[in-house]
């Protein structure tokens, strides 16, 4: 089976005021000094635009607000800033932010500044594909496919690609082809094709351009009222604009 890799760049935002505690001079490595948190703020604020102001994002980080700690500890990711992300990350996580428990798993999943672990990558990605986010729920329906879990592993893969993850939206194409978790079916495996490849998915693109030439008027007129039924059921499956 060929599941879906996502690309190894990701980004997970999470900011917080250091932690008093600590010394300035371990704050300012870490990232948790008042500039950096500024600096983090400012680009959430004027080039990401994930926050409503600076000043605001700044006040939130300082209150321990989980979303503004997330987005801060995805800014860090975005500048390779393993140990402020991680910070940041875990003080949202440690708050229940799905955001941040994806990043962290994913972190322990590549072994990104810290040591490789999957069990901990995947009760991460428990945790936030519980709570509906997306990556999580396709990150750990990849590593249950991986693991042979196939019907769990189905069952979060669907998750993630009826909220309109192109990856997920693959694998589950993938298992519909070979029956894995899921009852063989034509009819889905192509819906899911088509769909991944809609959302711009490379591997479902290929997939598609192969297969639709193949298909004579009448089974394309069969399946694209097939396509139509489904997308009035899952509306956010199509998201590319």
């Amino acid at each position: 089976m060929h599941i879906a890799q996502k690309g190894k760049q990701r980004m997970k935002l999470t900011p917080l005021l250091l932690c008093l505690l600590l010394p300035a001079v371990s704050a300012a490595a870490a990232g948790n000094d008042d500039a950096s948190i500024r600096t983090a703020c400012t680009e959430l604020a004027t080039k990401i635009r994930a926050v409503d102001s600076v000043d605001s994002c700044v006040k939130q980080a300082a209150a321990r607000d989980a979303h503004t700690e997330a987005l801060i500890g995805i800014y860090f990711m975005s500048h390779n800033d393993l140990a402020a992300a991680i910070l940041w990350y875990k003080r949202a996580a440690d708050q229940g932010d799905a955001i941040a428990e994806d990043g962290l798993g994913y972190l322990y999943q590549s072994g990104h500044g810290v040591k490789k672990n999957q069990k901990i990558a995947n009760a991460y990605f428990r945790k936030s594909a519980q709570q509906g986010f997306p990556d999580g729920q396709f990150y750990l329906g990849e590593n249950l496919i991986l693991a042979k879990h196939y019907k769990e592993g189905a069952y979060w893969t669907e998750k993630a690609a009826r909220k309109g993850s192109a990856d997920a939206q693959f694998n589950l194409a993938v298992l519909y082809r070979d029956g894995h978790g899921v009852p063989k079916d034509s009819g889905y495996m192509y819906f899911w094709f088509k769909v991944s490849a809609e959302n711009g998915n490379p591997k479902s693109q290929e997939v598609i351009s192969r297969m639709d030439p193949m298909l004579p008027a009448k089974v394309r007129a069969e399946v694209d009222r097939f396509i139509k039924a489904q997308l009035k059921r899952c509306p956010d499956c199509i998201n590319a604009k």
